[in-house]
């Protein structure tokens, strides 16, 4: 038999353990991923270890209805909630909400035909998926994209597969809404089956809200019709439960009072930094280059230095804010929490799939003033699911013109 040369030997090597990586997905060698590059870093996301199937997910916790949402800044994971708040109180649907990276997308064909998928898409960038939808989004668009046997036919894999999508984009871009539009495009494609249109929500025109509002009646309408629902009066159902802890002390080590995760809280900052693990950055500079009537203008110098990141043009900076101290006092003293501020208080979902929304335990105080948004617009939407608790039926009446009537509440 010819002797291999060492270019041969090197060739098979090479294949054999190409061959091992591809039927073992690297489990033998792959590096754990730093966790504090992950949710997982922040106290109050889900636990690690839990099950990437989301079928399994769904089929345990007894869903009919997943959220995903693909968010860079929050605002796609607040419509997703609410569109599963919506769809639980008003339509009696079984709903979660789901972190497109936290779940593998191989086993969709096997998604039953009595269950639906709700995708909230931001567009990224230039036309770019969010973060933590990188992986979807090369997956569901990739042209061998392959799904495990079992469901759907060799060309339509995902012929059982119902879904709803609304995207959250920019008209100022070029690239506007691409990734709602080229998810529906790839999901189609793959032989899915779209309830309802496709909204697009567009931010550069200011009327992201109202197109949202717009989209979700004629959804609802078409999705009661193909699942067989029946609309009821919206009944409010808590998602969370809050336990207050007397016997704890607020400057107890333990205790969150605005920290982002576990390493701040231990003053044991680490990298690798990323939205769930942020580098706090001191601010070494700060002065006025224009104030007029209407706006002013500061230069500011943010120190990154020790935290390995870079920084280039485009970029964003995120701005951690709180709510104004005469603000928190008032939404304590209207709650008749004022005397309570400092209670620590432990916050837990209801539901296993639901994620608490900040690190816990905490006080209070520390919630409303670095976690809730307590200052920002009413939304029409919100007036609608408040109305139930008015004091008397012509206040509801009136708040349920102003929810469902979207010319009387811009005048109100």
């Amino acid at each position: 038999m010819a002797q291999l040369d060492t270019l041969d030997t090197v060739v098979l090597v090479a294949l054999l353990l190409a061959t091992v990586a591809y039927f073992t997905k690297g489990t033998y060698w792959a590096v754990r991923k730093d966790p504090y590059a992950s949710p997982y870093a922040n106290g109050s996301a889900s636990k690690a270890g839990k099950s990437r199937d989301i079928l399994e997910t769904m089929d345990k916790s007894g869903k009919n209805c997943v959220v995903f949402y693909g968010s860079q800044t929050g605002t796609a994971e607040d419509y997703a909630s609410r569109l599963a708040k919506e769809g639980s109180s008003r339509f009696g649907l079984k709903t979660m909400v789901a972190d497109l990276e936290e779940y593998d997308y191989d086993n969709l064909d096997k998604f039953p035909d009595d269950k639906v998928a709700m995708f909230v898409l931001a567009t990224y960038g230039e036309g770019e998926p969010t973060d933590n939808a990188v992986d979807f989004y090369e997956f569901i668009t990739s042209q061998d994209v392959s799904f495990s046997e079992g469901g759907g036919t060799e060309e339509k894999p995902l012929s059982t597969f119902k879904f709803v999508a609304f995207g959250l984009g920019n008209n100022t871009y070029e690239h506007y809404n691409s990734m709602v539009r080229n998810v529906n495009k790839a999901l189609e494609k793959l032989g899915g089956s779209r309830i309802g249109a496709a909204g697009e929500g567009d931010d550069g025109a200011g009327t992201m809200e109202e197109d949202f509002l717009s989209w979700k009646e004629p959804m609802w309408s078409a999705l009661t019709q193909s699942m067989e629902l029946e609309e009821r009066e919206a009944v409010y159902e808590p998602a969370f439960e809050v336990t207050e802890k007397p016997d704890m002390d607020a400057e107890d080590d333990t205790v969150y009072l605005g920290e982002p995760n576990k390493n701040h809280l231990e003053g044991a900052s680490r990298g690798p930094y990323n939205t769930h693990n942020p580098y706090i950055a001191p601010i070494v500079e700060s002065s006025e280059i224009f104030k007029v009537e209407n706006r002013n203008c500061l230069h500011m110098e943010i120190d990154i230095g020790g935290s390995n990141l870079t920084y280039t043009t485009g970029d964003h900076v995120a701005v951690w804010p709180t709510n104004a101290g005469k603000e928190v006092d008032r939404f304590l003293n209207v709650l008749g929490l004022a005397s309570k501020r400092h209670m620590v208080i432990a916050v837990k979902g209801l539901d296993p799939t639901a994620k608490v929304p900040f690190p816990s335990p905490t006080t209070y105080d520390a919630a409303v003033r670095y976690h809730m948004e307590i200052c920002a617009p009413v939304s029409r939407q919100f007036v609608s699911m408040i109305a139930q608790f008015a004091p008397n039926e012509s206040i509801k009446a009136e708040m349920t013109k102003v929810g469902s009537d979207k010319d009387y509440f811009v005048e109100k």
